[in-house]
């Protein structure tokens, strides 16, 4: 069983390539499935098997990824039970993020690059967003008060991160996950400790 499962990951993985390389040279709207399968020397019968056309080969990539950043996002481990940021799992938590994307750093330079896919950056904030949505009730209670809006709150926090990406693409990835992610802890961190006593 393990040699057809190895085959089908190997051919899913050289289409997946080849989309990757042809939004990077021609965008998304000048691929088809016919360059697709030439760039991937696969014939459209194989491409047929496993994917419906280009916006479903488009949507599983855009959808793993997102999927890999949300298991890293654990929003109710930020705060302690005393309202207090847990600063080392911030930390480790952030930094995971980065080195999600450094391991998808072909997909995240050319779905948020020159010729990339708005809806991918769209899509990644939602998802973000509403996971931590999806926990804040469990975190609320332990936050004495907001100086702003919640939501403006969540928009801002899943912005610093996207806008940090976007910046660390923009520069080649000249910064070490590690370095990136320490700045940003404490640039986060230190906005929050300006506000006051508010976690």
């Amino acid at each position: 069983m393990q040699e057809p499962d190895l085959r089908v990951q190997k051919t899913q993985e050289a289409i997946e390539s080849a989309l990757l390389s042809l939004i990077g040279e021609k965008g998304f709207d000048g691929v088809t499935v016919r360059s697709l399968c030439l760039y991937a020397r696969i014939n459209r019968s194989t491409f047929y098997a496993h994917y419906q056309d280009k916006y479903d080969l488009l949507d599983r990539i855009t959808q793993k990824a997102i999927q890999k950043i949300v298991r890293i996002v654990n929003p109710e481990e930020i705060v302690d039970g005393n309202g207090k940021i847990n600063l080392s799992f911030y930390h480790t938590m952030v930094l995971s993020l980065f080195r999600a994307v450094e391991e998808d750093r072909a997909l995240y330079q050319t779905l948020l690059g020159v010729n990339g896919n708005y809806n991918f950056l769209k899509e990644l904030k939602k998802i973000v967003k509403e996971k931590i949505l999806a926990e804040w009730d469990a975190i609320r209670p332990r936050i004495k008060t907001l100086p702003i809006d919640e939501t403006l709150y969540l928009e801002i926090v899943v912005s610093i991160f996207v806008g940090a990406v976007l910046w660390w693409i923009d520069e080649n990835f000249s910064l070490s996950a590690e370095v990136i992610a320490e700045q940003l802890v404490r640039y986060v961190t230190s906005s929050i400790s300006l506000w006051g006593p508010t976690f």
